[in-house]
């Protein structure tokens, strides 16, 4: 039988989660969809045959759904989870987890307490191409990794996300390119070499349209096994989107 989801936010990194509810009907069910845009809530609501709500609070506890798909603003991460764990769901919530720290420990620890899933969409570990580099990590045919790099380079503003996007907004977002876009490359990293020991990182705000939120960001990271990893990402360059990712 499908699993019966409820999706919180229909807009936006929706897109990239809708494909699923109609490529695999044989295994998800989208059964509610919620958004304060209630126009958009209905129109994606139809598409699926499924009901709508404008309120993540009433959703979780009245939608038929087993678990729910939260692809929202970072800042809203923690409460849409916090209400959807605690009204008995399991949880899948896009990257980033939350914005603190502590908000990414009260979810594990209410997941544990109410026996609920609790999961991030870190989806780039199952890249069939990044598993079978883990596959060659493991074997030992690479030999020791002893350095890497990291460039994920985009341009926000030139991209056309308007001004009053609230990715330039350092309360909403949670910060900037760091937290937003690199967060991928730096899970992907523990994937292939495991947990970081020693992290440093600089940053600052450069356009005009980020709000307390950095566009550049550079940092050191030396994971436990020795390995050492810079990074550099930047959010407003003039340049076509690059992700590159060299051990």
């Amino acid at each position: 039988m499908p699993v019966d989801v409820g999706l919180i936010g229909a807009s936006g990194i929706s897109d990239a989660h809708t494909p699923a509810y109609r490529d695999f009907q044989d295994r998800i069910r989208l059964t509610g969809v919620c958004d304060v845009d209630e126009e958009q809530a209905i129109h994606i609501a139809e598409k699926y045959d499924a009901e709508y709500w404008i309120d993540f609070e009433s959703f979780v506890e009245e939608v038929d759904a087993t678990a729910v798909d939260i692809a929202l603003p970072h800042a809203l991460h923690f409460p849409a989870a916090k209400a959807a764990l605690e009204a008995g769901k399991h949880v899948f919530i896009e990257k980033p987890f939350a914005t603190s720290m502590e908000e990414c420990f009260d979810l594990v620890e209410l997941a544990e307490r109410e026996n609920r899933q609790l999961m991030v969409g870190m989806v780039q570990r199952y890249h069939p191409r990044h598993r079978a580099v883990k596959s060659l990590l493991d074997a030992g045919d690479l030999g020791p990794i002893h350095s890497g790099r990291i460039d994920m380079l985009q341009n926000l503003p030139e991209a056309g996300f308007p001004s009053s996007h609230w990715l330039y907004d350092g309360e909403h977002a949670g910060g900037g390119g760091i937290l937003s876009v690199l967060v991928h490359k730096l899970d992907l990293l523990r994937y292939f070499l495991g947990d970081a020991r020693r992290a440093i990182e600089m940053s600052k705000t450069v356009h005009e349209a980020f709000d307390d939120a950095e566009d550049y960001g550079v940092g050191l990271l030396e994971f436990e096994n020795g390995t050492m990893v810079d990074f550099l990402t930047h959010s407003s360059i003039s340049c076509v989107i690059l992700t590159q990712l060299v051990v």
